[in-house]
């Protein structure tokens, strides 16, 4: 295999293991790529990896992080006059600002970047849009309006097959009922929601789904089933917080192969070390109580 197949396969293997929610195994996969084609300056390859790491610190929560990668991508997109991987940027970024409260200014981007999806008929773009306009608004507690951009989504996604974009979708609608009181149909949406992202693969929605049941039954006054869900969030969200205390421990190890063992990296190991440990035992005193 050449060395931009090998690029080309770390990517892909880079996007998968985001998928499963695995992200120290995307990141190491993502940044050997990236690596690549940088110093190949191949730039229509190095927008599609810059969106890619974005997207896997926005899934972390690592906003800034996501936004250096998100703006990089976007500034290659508009030299390269790439409207598809301008539409993401805008999209993404958008997310990011929503993610951050700035609900007005995620609105205007997402906008932007469903008028651009429109433009070069990209179905599957419009639905993510959609969707994402669908979460600003119950933000918003702009109901109706949230429904509505819900309803247009599934109707895309009736020709489109994608699991992923519909257990979103779902998620969405059941925040939306449950936000209006109607809490059994909120949990049906967050159950059909769980059950797709199992099929596939996905467990940061199931993680997610998992959160909303916590809040939907609490409201019911039915604390047995909102107590068998933290159990089941903590037990997934702790999962995926270990990966990223596990992926640090990795780069630590690999510099110390590298470079020999030596006293300046010594300290940020044992500090780790240490840190997974008290993690663990917060873990294991949080399920005895």
């Amino acid at each position: 295999m050449t060395k931009r197949g090998v690029a080309t396969t770390l990517n892909n293997l880079g996007n998968l293991y985001n998928f499963i929610g695995e992200f120290d195994s995307a990141l190491r996969n993502l940044r050997q790529s990236t690596a690549f084609y940088e110093k190949k300056n191949d730039e229509e390859e190095l927008i599609d990896n810059y969106i890619n790491l974005g997207d896997i610190y926005m899934g972390q929560d690592l906003i800034k992080k996501a936004f250096h990668y998100f703006n990089k991508a976007l500034n290659l997109a508009k030299k390269k006059n790439d409207l598809y991987a301008k539409a993401i940027c805008l999209n993404e970024i958008g997310m990011g600002h929503y993610h951050l409260e700035e609900y007005d200014f995620a609105q205007s981007l997402l906008k932007e970047s469903l008028n651009i999806r429109h433009q070069i008929d990209d179905k599957r773009g419009e639905m993510v849009c959609l969707i994402n306009l669908g979460h600003i608004h119950n933000k918003l507690e702009k109901y109706d309006k949230a429904n509505e951009y819900y309803r247009k989504a599934l109707k895309i996604e009736e020709n489109l097959d994608d699991k992923r974009l519909l257990a979103n979708t779902y998620t969405g609608i059941g925040e939306n009922l449950m936000m209006k009181g109607k809490l059994d149909k909120a949990i049906n949406y967050f159950k059909q929601s769980i059950e797709i992202a199992r099929d596939i693969g996905a467990k940061p929605e199931v993680r997610d789904n998992y959160e909303k049941l916590v809040m939907a039954y609490a409201k019911k006054e039915d604390y047995e089933s909102s107590k068998k869900y933290i159990e089941a969030f903590a037990a997934m969200d702790d999962s995926l917080r270990l990966e990223n205390i596990e992926a640090e421990l990795k780069k630590m190890e690999q510099k110390k192969n590298q470079s020999g063992w030596q006293w300046h990296y010594y300290i940020p190991a044992a500090a780790i070390l240490i840190l997974l440990i008290v993690y663990l035992f917060y873990i294991i005193k949080r399920r005895k109580t």
